[in-house]
């Protein structure tokens, strides 16, 4: 004799842990959209992006002799320094003031250095 299985839907078998899930997601989205940390995470994503504004502003300090005689002979910057930095956005976007920190040839010696472009 042929039985007929009747399985349940998958919405029926994961109810249980999807629900939640999907109440926890709209909540952290909301608080981001509602809060200063959103704005916060979107401009670090885009100055991490833009990693040459960093970049060229090394190159400036790299020539400034207070720079050379304070650390020595500038490292080049990793990406972690760039997540660790502060930065501001302002002019719509159009200028960025930015701290990061810079290491030198000088042992011990690190500073943050503060770049506006």
């Amino acid at each position: 004799m042929n039985t007929l299985i009747e399985h349940k839907s998958w919405f029926k078998r994961n109810w249980k842990w999807f629900l939640p899930s999907i109440i926890v997601l709209f909540l952290v989205l909301g608080l981001l959209f509602s809060t200063k940390l959103g704005g916060n995470i979107m401009g670090m994503a885009k100055v991490y992006s833009e990693s040459s504004v960093c970049e060229n502003a090394l190159e400036i300090a790299k020539k400034d002799k207070k720079v050379i005689q304070l650390l020595g002979e500038l490292q080049p910057l990793d990406k972690l320094a760039i997540l660790e930095g502060a930065h501001n956005y302002s002019n719509d976007y159009n200028t960025l003031d930015i701290t990061v920190r810079v290491t030198g040839s000088e042992k011990n010696k690190e500073q943050n250095g503060h770049f506006c472009r």
